[in-house]
């Protein structure tokens, strides 16, 4: 049982046996509706780009894929943003890209990626509280330029990052409401912020949100965006980035 639809739950589904057969239930489906999505749950005006990864490869190679495309084209552009965060669903996909920082500030090469400035630091599931506080705190007072956060690191805790100025989805996140409650954190909003409240935001200071996918996401996509959506932003004839506001 899953309260959302995965390749990997979808796989089990098709592949398990049982002898009094199966029955597959999509009730997510039901209770929001298959074509309404996250999207619409934004409440501040920023821009949302959604960009699919380029190239055509299979599933064994998506997450090298994946990853050779962020360190190369993405991160250098989102180095130099403040108050990034970078939300990373997969742990695995967490640790690599947060060992690659780390290489690199070990090399003497992180200064040549985001400036003398540039500092991170990440929040996940296995993070001390202490260290949570002391990152979250640091970010919010601009002494990290980035903070790396996975989604079961905010799953458990449900933390409110303060400080956020943009936000870098390294993929969709599974749970699809996290899409619009992190959005929500920049420019210091917060989710189910009153009317009044958000109108008293400077929407000129608002920053921006990146989404990177690619056809291997679908299921998560649709949560986000709707179905119909979906299958135009993973349709491989249509334009590479999609942006909504």
């Amino acid at each position: 049982l899953s309260s959302y639809d995965s390749p990997l739950a979808s796989a089990l589904f098709r592949k398990g046996k049982n002898l009094d057969g199966k029955y597959y239930l999509n009730a997510s489906a039901i209770i929001q509706g298959a074509r309404s999505g996250y999207l619409q749950q934004v409440l501040l005006p920023v821009k949302q780009t959604f960009a699919r990864l380029p190239g055509d490869y299979g599933p064994v190679q998506a997450t090298d894929a994946r990853f050779q495309h962020f360190v190369s084209q993405v991160l250098p552009r989102i180095a130099n943003l403040p108050g990034c965060l970078l939300f990373i669903p997969s742990y695995f996909d967490f640790v690599r890209v947060r060992n690659h920082l780390l290489r690199l500030k070990k090399e003497g090469y992180l200064s040549l990626l985001g400036g003398e400035g540039f500092a991170f630091n990440s929040i996940s599931e296995y993070t001390d509280p202490p260290e949570v506080s002391r990152a979250r705190s640091y970010f919010y007072t601009g002494k990290l330029r980035m903070l790396i956060y996975t989604e079961r690191a905010h799953f458990f805790a449900r933390h409110i990052i303060r400080g956020v100025q943009s936000v870098v989805f390294y993929a969709p996140p599974e749970y699809s409401r996290f899409y619009s409650e992190l959005v929500n954190w920049i420019g210091n909003g917060k989710p189910n912020e009153s009317d009044d409240r958000l109108s008293r935001i400077d929407v000129s200071s608002l920053g921006s949100s990146l989404c990177l996918f690619d056809r291997y996401d679908m299921l998560a996509l649709t949560r986000i965006v709707g179905a119909d959506r979906a299958k135009q932003l993973i349709d491989k004839n249509s334009k590479p980035t999609f942006l909504f506001k």
